[in-house]
């Protein structure tokens, strides 16, 4: 049978491009087309972990503050600050801790709501880039920090984050490794002397009467930029994962050992890993698509006048 390729069809072909280069937003997992890859963001673990321990990672991340890049504020001296977890039967319930908001997203953040309803700041970075968002909501009962018979106020509930991250770069053509670098770090959002991801109150970080929570959109972009995301870098990062130990954490102040002694009191592990695969821009693919239908139809065109 003859088949002519016409205009319409073209118009097909280029809206195939045009669809995978929209933001996505999902879980456990979303792959979307970006400036010029392919794009994946996966939650690991899927559905957050309660935690009642300490990671082994957490003495090397205690001297690395995210806002220092890394190498700066210094929560290691014993002297000053200690960090362990309350006794078991002080722990708050996994019922408390909840993961409000969980999902992966690349290309664009579709954005989220926060438990009292108002969006959620997140950023405005796009092309090849991927991340998640992550909400935890504390809700305390009675008689955990911050609950109505408590004696510790709820403001004075902490979010303690600390984060390890694993970062892969290389060559994006041939998707070979040239390095791979971990990090080990508080995540304290831009405080200057405090660990706690709560003490800036610019974003991240609200709450009412009865409950507190913390919201993260962590991500990172192909060629290593915190702003735009359309140009490729030299290395390309080729894939990074990211775990995070979210803790509710109370200063209980001095003791004979240390000046700030810190109760930690239960948490949530949440992560995820970032994939960039090099592909051919979409324009090259949509030319050719047009050079071969035009070559065709002008082909059986000459055909059917012999």
């Amino acid at each position: 049978m003859r088949t002519l390729l016409t205009a319409a069809s073209v118009i097909v072909t280029l809206s195939v491009f045009a669809a995978v280069s929209e933001a996505d937003t999902a879980a456990p997992s979303v792959k979307a087309f970006g400036w010029d890859d392919f794009n994946t963001s996966t939650l690991s673990p899927f559905g957050a972990t309660y935690l009642t321990a300490t990671p082994s990672w957490l003495n090397s991340a205690l001297p690395n503050s995210f806002t220092q890049n890394n190498v700066g504020w210094n929560f290691n001296i014993a002297a000053q600050w200690t960090f362990a977890f309350a006794p078991s039967n002080s722990l708050v319930a996994s019922s408390t801790v909840q993961s409000f908001v969980y999902t992966a997203w690349v290309v664009s953040n579709d954005g989220y709501k926060l438990p009292n309803g108002n969006p959620a700041q997140t950023a405005t970075v796009t092309g090849d880039v991927g991340g998640a968002n992550f909400t935890l909501n504390y809700v305390p009962g009675a008689n955990d920090p911050g609950g109505s018979n408590s004696n510790t106020a709820l403001s004075n509930v902490h979010f303690f984050q600390i984060v390890q991250l694993t970062s892969n770069y290389g060559n994006d053509q041939t998707g070979q490794v040239a390095s791979t670098v971990t990090q080990n770090f508080i995540d304290n959002n831009g405080n200057a002397n405090s660990p706690w991801y709560d003490g800036n109150f610019t974003f991240g970080y609200a709450q009412n009467n009865t409950q507190k929570w913390m919201d993260d959109t962590p991500y990172n972009c192909e060629n290593q930029s915190g702003g735009s995301c359309n140009a490729d870098g030299t290395p390309n990062l080729l894939s990074s994962t990211w775990l995070f130990n979210t803790f509710i954490a109370v200063d209980l102040g001095a003791n004979q050992n240390t000046q700030n002694n810190v109760a930690l009191y239960g948490g949530l592990q949440w992560g995820f890993t970032y994939t960039d695969t090099d592909t051919p821009e979409p324009s090259t693919f949509a030319m050719a698509a047009i050079g071969l239908s035009l070559g065709i139809a002008g082909c059986r065109c000459v055909r059917a006048h012999r």
